[in-house]
């Protein structure tokens, strides 16, 4: 009697201390979005309020280089794009909860081609929303990640004449996240993405699309 006590006792201590370490994994899996133009409640520090409310991004130039692109490379063709808007909104800032309903790109051209022979678009709308949740750094810099899911992306380039069709998709991509007072942006560093039907027989099977955007609205934003 007294062995099955202490096992059961043991087994009771294990389950509690693998929920504490669940419970920890959970509240670490998503961050507070603070900006200072929140109206919930306070951040720590300078961060502002808790925010919820539209969120708009436009493509800028990426990391140490005044280029200003998206890119999207394959064994098949390495396109660009010079414009990106991606829009959403923060749904639930206090748990780090959101959508993202629109994502466009212009000005795209295949490598080798002199003029814009490409066209980009998503499925991304209010219809068919991706849900995306933001992570903190943990290190208290306001920095963190912006996790997206059920992404599908399709460009069509005109190549020797001919009308090209792509098709890609994700099913959770993970974009950095750098707060700032002034100059929030998020980056996608060769996420990667995968060649679904009804792709032509040219489009690779694999794909990375990279680009930085700075935030807009709102002007101000940080993880916590």
């Amino acid at each position: 009697m007294r062995k099955h006590a202490k096992v059961l006792g043991v087994a009771i201590a294990t389950a509690l201390a693998l929920g504490a370490l669940v419970g920890a994994g959970s509240a670490a899996a998503s961050a507070r979005v603070c900006s200072t133009s929140g109206t919930g409640e306070a951040c720590a520090g300078s961060h502002g309020k808790i925010y919820s409310g539209p969120i708009k991004a436009t493509l800028t130039a990426t990391t140490n280089t005044t280029e200003v692109h998206a890119m999207f490379q394959s064994n098949f063709t390495t396109t660009t794009c010079t414009g990106s808007t991606m829009e959403g909104e923060v749904t639930y800032g206090t748990a780090g909860t959101g959508v993202v309903t629109s994502l466009t790109f212009s000005g795209c051209r295949s490598s080798g081609s002199s003029t814009n022979n490409c066209t980009f678009d998503s499925n991304a709308s209010t219809t068919t929303p991706w849900p995306a949740t933001w992570t903190a750094s943990g290190k208290s810099d306001g920095n963190g990640s912006m996790d997206v899911s059920n992404i599908t992306l399709h460009y069509a380039c005109v190549i020797f004449g001919s009308t090209v069709n792509c098709y890609y998709t994700a099913a959770s991509v993970n974009f950095d996240v750098f707060g700032s007072d002034t100059t929030p942006t998020i980056e996608a560093t060769a996420v990667p993405l995968v060649r679904e039907s009804p792709s032509s027989s040219f489009c690779s099977e694999k794909a990375t699309w990279t680009g930085r955007y700075s935030i807009e609205t709102p002007s101000s934003l940080f993880l916590t």
